[in-house]
């Protein structure tokens, strides 16, 4: 997980994923949010949010194709077609 706030930006698509292991919190400016496995939390478009795991963590996320990794197309790495 990234160490830093990150920021949706207004044309990003919605990701959907859930946690499969472990517990993940998602830190936004003015909250914190908890997840445990089989639970899933939006970040609303345009809030920053900082993912942080304390253990290890798995979980599953479902976005469109073409969907930049980092949220930013000049620094994702390139997508590998299964």
């Amino acid at each position: 997980m990234y160490n830093q706030m990150r920021r949706r930006p207004a044309w990003a698509t919605l990701s959907l994923g859930g946690l499969t292991r472990g517990r993940l919190i998602i830190r936004m400016r003015d909250r914190e949010v908890t997840l445990g496995p089989g639970e899933l939390f939006v970040v609303p478009r345009g809030v920053e949010h900082q993912p942080f795991a304390e253990e290890e963590t798995e979980a599953l996320l479902i976005e469109l194709a073409g969907t930049p990794n980092t949220g930013d197309v000049a620094t994702a790495a390139p997508h590998q077609a299964i």
